[in-house]
């Protein structure tokens, strides 16, 4: 999963610089992405019947 304070410091720092700003939202929005996906298949990898107790 992603951490938000690496993420946070990530933004502060690059903030001055626009095109470093940028690419950090471009980096966030990756991440975003892959943590959406290791999500979906964390929790379709765990639908067996045993946790519907």
């Amino acid at each position: 999963m992603r951490s938000p304070s690496l993420l946070f410091s990530l933004k502060y720092n690059t903030h001055s610089d626009r095109r470093a700003f940028r690419q950090s939202q471009l980096i966030d929005r990756h991440i975003e992405l892959l943590s959406c996906l290791t999500f979906y298949s964390s929790s379709s990898r765990q639908r067996h019947p045993d946790n519907y107790k």
